[in-house]
């Protein structure tokens, strides 16, 4: 897939920015009533995550009347508020959040919603809107360093009454090389031009609102015509003509028309079901800020660290009490969680007691084989007597070469066991379409079975010695006689 080009213009926040501030204006020769503007402001952060911010609503015909100014605030999607802290301490928590940003947030476009309040609009006489909205006095907020040198009427948020530390810093918009996308809007020359704001021209038609609301956006990129995707095969196969006339995908409610098939994968990992569409982040957020939505996109995000458990638990706190750590997943804490699930444990324990069962089974089949073979045996053992040789070196003698027959035997069985394993998983383990999963299975013997099998080495050599001690006390002369006489 095709990379989007970087953004350009627009202006750098600054890293310890909590929110922007300004001033909203209309204005101009049609203001009819029964028409409201949304109005939000587009946010990249340093990852290159685009955000809508809104700013609020405006109504035309308040404009028409004089009320055409709305101070606004805005605090950016990645800032919490605090709650219950003095405003030296608030600004401090805010500082101390925003010092762990990698880069700081950007703004690069504004986007402008038209609707209609009145839906009676779509039967009355040809009327159409003609409007400017324009940004001043932008500023961006920040904690204040030290809030006792800072004048209270400069206090710029205030959360249930109380003051939290925070201050304007003006914010100059460089648009020269921004470009409008979308329906009903328009960066022709203003009507009183603002310097140092960011200003659109809203046209259109004011009938048209009740069915199909105006959606427009200026921003710092390249309008997106086609977002370019790759399909899994199974939706491939389900849309037949998407690679020769496009086709619409949804996302959120927004419909992106059109889009082009730049190639079909018979599966996407990390996928739960068969059926996925994959497309560039940076085209497709962009796609959908030009077509009205808004919102914070990204839900997830993976990484492949060295220590996922260590790099997790270095993760900083948000500034409000709440640790990423609690909301991150890693491979670790997710096996432990299914080990741990009281309703899954019955599986491992089952196997476990099954596992223990064996080798009991094994060590007392052993010991068996001892006892016969010492039986069976008997002459043998008396001529090695009558040659001088002591009872604890022969019991020594069969203790050695159990452990020796135990040892090969846990051994081969172990081995035999983790192949088995291996081979047989990649068929039971399968992803949610059925196909093998990826990334592949990867299976991960514990310690505890080489402890498993030395401590059944350990209790066959001991069982042996048990049983030879307990059977050398036939008399050698006799048995001797008694092989004589068979």
């Amino acid at each position: 897939l095709p990379a989007a080009p970087p953004t350009v213009g627009g202006a750098d926040l600054g890293a310890d920015a909590l929110g922007l501030a300004a001033t909203l204006r209309l204005e101009g020769p049609k203001l009819p009533a029964g028409v409201a503007v949304t109005v939000r402001l587009v946010v990249e952060d340093g990852a290159g995550a685009l955000s809508t911010a809104s700013l609020g609503v405006l109504h035309l015909e308040q404009a028409a009347m004089g009320a055409d100014e709305m101070p606004v605030a805005v605090v950016l999607p990645d800032v919490r508020l605090p709650f219950g802290l003095e405003p030296q301490a608030a600004a401090d928590a805010l500082a101390a959040a925003t010092a762990e940003r990698a880069a700081p947030p950007r703004v690069v476009g504004l986007q402008t919603l038209a609707v209609a309040t009145d839906p009676d609009l779509a039967w009355d006489a040809p009327l159409t809107y003609d409007a400017q909205l324009t940004l001043a006095d932008l500023a961006v907020l920040r904690p204040a360093a030290d809030v006792t040198a800072v004048d209270r009427a400069d206090w710029a948020v205030e959360l249930d009454g109380e003051a939290l530390g925070v201050v304007r810093d003006p914010l100059t918009v460089d648009t020269s090389d921004w470009w409008a996308a979308g329906h009903g809007i328009n960066v022709a020359e203003p009507v009183t031009p603002a310097p140092g704001a960011v200003w659109v021209r809203l046209v259109g038609s004011a009938n048209a609102l009740p069915d199909t609301p105006a959606v427009g956006a200026f921003v710092a990129w390249e309008p997106v015509g086609q977002v370019p995707t790759v399909l899994t095969a199974d939706l491939a196969e389900r849309v037949p003509d998407a690679r020769e006339r496009g086709y619409e995908l949804r996302v959120g409610g927004v419909a992106l028309t059109t889009t082009l098939v730049a190639g079909v994968v018979p599966h996407v990992p990390t996928t739960d079901g068969g059926n996925a569409v994959v497309a560039d982040y940076d085209t497709l957020v962009r796609a959908l800020v030009e077509r009205g939505a808004s919102g914070v996109w990204v839900d997830e995000w993976w990484l492949d660290p060295a220590d996922p458990d260590a790099y997790v638990a270095a993760l900083p706190d948000d500034g409000v009490g709440r640790t990423v750590a609690a909301r991150a997943t890693t491979v670790g804490s997710a096996a432990t969680a299914l080990l741990e699930d009281p309703l899954g444990t019955a599986v491992p324990v089952v196997l476990a007691l099954l596992a223990l069962g064996g080798a009991l089974v094994a060590a007392v089949g052993f010991a068996v084989h001892t006892a016969v073979t010492v039986r069976e045996r008997d002459l043998e053992l008396a001529q090695l007597r009558a040659v001088g040789l002591s009872r604890r070196s022969l019991t020594a003698a069969f203790g050695l070469e159990s452990t020796i027959l135990a040892g090969l035997g846990v051994a081969l069985g172990v081995g035999a066991g983790i192949g088995v394993a291996s081979v047989v998983s990649r068929m039971l383990v399968v992803g949610a379409d059925g196909d093998p999963p990826l990334p592949d299975v990867e299976l991960v013997v514990p310690g505890s079975v080489g402890w498993l099998a030395l401590g059944l080495v350990a209790l066959v050599a001991v069982l042996t010695v048990g049983v030879a001690t307990a059977q050398r006390t036939a008399d050698p002369a006799s048995l001797l006689r008694a092989g004589e006489a068979r």
